[in-house]
C-alpha cells in the first residue's frame, strides 16, 4: 500500500515525469538521426536529473519537501529557459495552480 499522497500531487508528479520522458525520447531520436552534440546531451542529462527522484517521492510523499521539489524543477527551467520545457509549469498547471 502506498503512503498517502494527495491525488493532485500524484497527478502533477506523473505529468512532469511523462512530459520529461517524452522530451528525453525526442532527444534520443535527434541523437539517433543526427548525433547528439554535447549541449543537447547535457540537456538530456539535466532533464533526467530533474525528474529521476519523482517515483521515490511519490512512494514517500509524507517526507517530500514540496518547496524543494518545486525549486529543483524551477532550477532546471532557469538553466534551460531557451528550450522552453517548463517542468515547473507542468507541475503547477496539473496541481491547478498558476506558476509563479
Amino acid at each position: 500500500m502506498l503512503p498517502p499522497i494527495p491525488e493532485p500531487s500524484l497527478r502533477a508528479c506523473l505529468a512532469v515525469l511523462q512530459y520529461a520522458c517524452l522530451h528525453a525520447r525526442l532527444l534520443g531520436y535527434e541523437g539517433e538521426s543526427h548525433g547528439l552534440p554535447p549541449r543537447r546531451a547535457q540537456l538530456l542529462a539535466d532533464l533526467m536529473d530533474a525528474v529521476h527522484n519523482l517515483p521515490q517521492l511519490i512512494l514517500r510523499w509524507p517526507e517530500c519537501n514540496e518547496a524543494l521539489l518545486r525549486g529543483m524543477l524551477a532550477g532546471f527551467d532557469e538553466k534551460w529557459a531557451g528550450e522552453d520545457l517548463g517542468l515547473l509549469a507542468v507541475f503547477e498547471e496539473t496541481m491547478g495552480k498558476t506558476p509563479p
